[in-house]
């Protein structure tokens, strides 16, 4: 009888390592990839029965990755583990891609019981190490709610609650001249929004109207999430701010630019 095969997408050699050495145990197949590329190449070259992959790999295309899979016809019922940094994501992807979530850093009894429940197609069973979890059952339930939308702006005269620290703030000069370049700065918060492991800011879009201008990644390692684009404008316009917040989710913002 063959053996099943697991694909198994990390960059990171250590936690392919680890993975694999767990994998093997239960007598499965591995086969690598360290990017979404490899990982599609590897679906197309034959079958596979098992997905691991890493939410974090560069550039964040993990998070793109689960989605591309379930939407992939001959490839989206295939049982898929994610490998996350934060609780509430692990929840959020159980609930609503209907794949294992495993919270970083996780034991290998954990990997080996979620790896078992995959292949048993028991999705509604996936163990949860509770130990992990941080927040309160109140504060996931809040975190939830606004992962399931993109947050907006209500009034950004008068920014009320978690607006202080998500909503973009837009510096520019007075006067904008048409075909004349000048410096927009964005600042993630009217009080600029913490940058650290547990709690940021992960990335950041910019429009000029329907016009894509720029994708930021940031760091946690940075003092805040800030990003200064020269801009050149013809005519006048709406520029509209997206950013992800890892525990509060999606936010957006927009200000109308006069051009002269």
């Amino acid at each position: 009888m063959a053996r099943r095969r697991a694909l198994v997408v990390e960059a990171d050699w250590r936690m392919r390592k680890l993975v694999r050495t767990n994998l093997e145990a239960l007598r499965l197949e591995v086969v690598e990839a360290v990017s979404a590329e490899e990982c599609r190449a590897v679906l197309d070259e034959g079958p596979c029965d098992l997905v691991v992959v890493d939410a974090d790999l560069p550039g964040g295309n993990g998070w793109n990755l689960v989605a591309q899979l379930r939407r992939t016809p001959g490839v989206g019922d295939l049982p898929i583990i994610v490998l996350v940094s934060e609780p509430v994501r692990a929840r959020l992807l159980r609930r609503f891609q209907q794949v294992g979530a495993l919270v970083k850093p996780f034991g290998a009894s954990d990997l080996v019981a979620c790896v078992e429940c995959a292949l048993a197609g028991a999705a509604d069973h996936w163990p949860r190490a509770a130990h992990l979890h941080s927040h309160t059952q109140q504060e996931e339930d809040q975190m939830e709610e606004l992962f399931k939308k993109v947050n907006r702006v209500q009034d950004p005269a008068n920014l009320q609650g978690l607006e202080v620290k998500h909503a973009p703030i837009f510096h520019l000069p007075e006067v904008v001249k048409a075909g004349e370049p000048f410096a927009l700065r964005v600042t993630i918060g009217q009080a600029p929004h913490g940058m650290e492991g547990k709690h940021h800011i992960e990335w950041l879009d910019l429009y000029a109207g329907e016009v894509f201008v720029a994708h930021v990644l940031f760091s946690p390692v940075l003092p805040k999430a800030e990003v200064e684009v020269p801009l050149v404008l013809d005519e006048s316009t709406t520029l509209r701010v997206t950013s992800l917040c890892n525990l509060h989710g999606v936010w957006e913002g927009t200000h109308q630019v006069v051009v002269q």
